[in-house]
């Protein structure tokens, strides 16, 4: 600025989460509680789901593909074309110049035309087109009736804010950045990203990460469009796309693999070309490279399916490993797959979608693709995420890989390319001619592991998986405030808001790890749209706990209780507010430990207060004498 370089410190944040303030900014009378991020929202609508909606309606009783459906599979799918595409695509030809006029959601001519555009001749049917539409419009009466609002409702309503629009540049309520890094933008609807560029139409250079085949999430992403929408608004704005415009660039290394994973990981997008099931750029598709050093590692291995050899991966591998040293991924947090590990650890099984970002020193891949097949082009990319969480060690057990199957084809090919061992008995003899394969794969699993416990429980942190953090950090039993965060975690995952509660308060005041400490462990709970009037003053005063320390601040707890409160849930029923406050001292013993230290400092200021005001009249009495 003027020749000057002004430092400042980064703002890090969710995406949802700067979606969030900038909604409660420009609606302030909109609670935060009905405020659903993606997760969320795919929550709410599995709960629609359940209670308004039959899976088989949009299936015809002859249709071939209805074999492969179950009322997981359709779910998921309806979510993506009504997350993704009727509610989440941008419509097509849009003007910026009226951008506040979008609508509430696609109509049917665009949606077919995207879908067209997306899986080229394959169109939904008339029936499930107009069961989708059909279910949209009630989920969004769901959602109204208990007064929600998803992640592409909230991208709308800042889209149409005119505050935005009435002083364009000069909005004091928009942020304004030097630069702007957006990551994983794949997971991103059109409408999320067109919100976040309006926002962020006062900063000055934007860069985007994504991956287009790690593109789990129900969206209709397409990294070209991305950046031309940028590109273009900002155009629109007056900017100088020669100075300041996005450009594609691509890279190539990969830092988490082994060589034998990234080889496997090349086939797998090299498969992607040749099936046409995702169109490449030249640069995007280039190989991707071995950085030097990095260790051959153990070759993937497939085992064939039967009951003899899942038995025994069951009861034999499985059961005798911890998650930390081979964890298992399924499809979806709902697997049919998940049935067949009835006494594992919850920590044991995670899906696509939990473990993105991930890496573990081994993975086991459990039906990726025959849970998936409903829907080839997902299937493929799920694998392909799953296949690339393994630092060392990738296994591959597929039920569908019958001789003759698309499945089979893939992974037999792979095998005769050397990219990956084969397995057609579990007892017989392993390739070192020692061991079974039984026990040579519990030997490169166990003998692969580069890092310690505790930094598979860091990544599990860093990327939400608390259970398996707990676990770890319980079995170490060395660190009580930190098994005391992670158990406060998973039990917030699970809705038990009182459990996560007592487990944040046990934590040491001074406790401090990486950022992490009690007053903000309950930073994500304050945010749960769930979280009702006792939980949430609890959760509050635990994030405030210093104020009872901090001069200056206490006597202003009381007020911001109720301004916090106001802020949650959208208006202060001073009734409803301390019979919560009265419930909350009941429930949970710090609370009382709380009001009881703030009283204490409250009375001494009063009495301060008082001795001052007496001294003050005995001067004057004494001036007057």
């Amino acid at each position: 600025q003027d020749g000057k370089v002004i430092q400042s410190e980064a703002e890090i944040s969710t995406t949802f989460d700067f979606l969030r303030r900038y909604l409660k900014a420009f609606y302030p009378a909109v609670p935060e509680r009905s405020l659903l991020n993606s997760s969320q929202s795919l929550a709410v609508f599995r709960q629609f789901w359940e209670q308004e909606v039959d899976w088989r309606q949009f299936w015809h009783g002859k249709d071939v593909s209805r074999q492969y459906q179950n009322n997981e599979t359709t779910l998921l799918a309806v979510w993506r074309e009504i997350h993704g595409i009727i509610k989440g695509a941008v419509p097509l030809g849009l003007a910026y110049e009226s951008m506040a006029e979008i609508g509430d959601y696609l109509p049917e001519e665009q949606y077919r035309e995207l879908l067209r555009r997306e899986k080229k001749d394959s169109v939904g049917s008339v029936l499930w087109v107009n069961t989708v539409y059909k279910t949209y419009e009630h989920y969004q009466r769901y959602l109204h009736r208990h007064k929600l609002l998803d992640d592409n409702d909230i991208a709308r309503m800042l889209i149409r804010a005119r505050e935005t629009y009435s002083s364009r540049g000069r909005c004091k309520l928009l942020p304004e950045y030097s630069a702007v890094f957006l990551d994983e933008c794949q997971d991103l609807t059109q409408m999320e990203l067109l919100a976040i560029f309006h926002l962020l139409q006062k900063s000055m250079t934007k860069r985007m990460a994504s991956d287009r085949c790690q593109m789990v999430q129900p969206t209709y992403f397409n990294e070209g469009w991305m950046r031309t929408a940028s590109n273009d608004y900002d155009r629109f704005l007056g900017k100088d796309i020669d100075l300041y415009g996005c450009k594609a660039r691509f890279l190539h290394y990969n830092y988490r693999s082994s060589k034998s994973i990234i080889d496997f990981q090349n086939y797998i997008i090299q498969y992607f070309m040749e099936s046409d099931i995702m169109t490449l750029k030249q640069n995007e598709m280039a190989e991707i490279k071995v950085p030097p050093l990095t260790p051959a590692g153990v070759m993937p291995v497939w085992i064939k399916p039967g009951a003899e050899n899942r038995r025994l991966l069951l009861d034999e591998l499985c059961s005798k490993l911890d998650a930390s040293v081979l964890q298992t991924i399924f499809a979806f947090d709902n697997s049919v797959g998940k049935a067949d590990f009835p006494d594992a650890d919850t920590a044991a099984v995670t899906d696509v979608i939990s473990c993105k970002g991930m890496e573990y020193p081994s993975v086991l891949l459990y039906n990726l693709l025959t849970e998936t097949r409903f829907d080839p082009v997902l299937a493929w990319k799920y694998f392909y995420v799953g296949a690339t969480r393994g630092n060392r060690c990738i296994i591959i057990y597929e039920e569908a890989a019958a001789d003759g199957s698309r499945i089979y084809d893939f992974l037999n090919m792979a095998a005769e390319l050397g990219l990956i061992e084969c397995c057609d008995n579990l007892l017989d003899t392993a390739p070192d001619g020692q061991q079974t394969w039984l026990g040579y794969l519990y030997q490169c699993v166990t003998e692969s592991i580069v890092e310690s416990n505790l930094e598979t429980a860091e990544h599990a942190l860093n990327f939400g998986q608390y259970e398996l953090a707990y676990n770890i950090y319980a079995k170490d039993g060395k660190e009580p405030d930190m098994i005391a965060y992670c158990q406060g975690k998973a039990r917030e995952m699970k809705k038990n808001f009182l459990g996560a509660i007592e487990s944040y308060a046990s934590i040491g005041r001074s406790w401090s790890n990486k950022g992490r400490n009690r007053q903000n462990s309950v930073e994500t709970l304050l945010k749960q749209p769930e979280l009702e009037g006792a939980d949430f003053l609890a959760a509050y005063v635990l994030s405030e706990w210093y104020a009872v320390s901090r001069e200056g601040q206490q006597e202003n707890w009381l007020l911001a209780a109720q301004q916090a409160w106001e802020y949650k849930f959208g208006s202060l029923n001073r009734k409803a507010f301390y019979e919560a406050l009265t419930d909350a001292v009941e429930m949970y013993p710090f609370m009382e430990e709380y009001i009881s230290g703030w009283s204490r400092q409250m009375l001494g200021f009063f009495q301060r207060s008082a001795a001052a005001i007496s001294t003050t009249l005995d001067r004057c009495n004494e001036q007057v004498n």
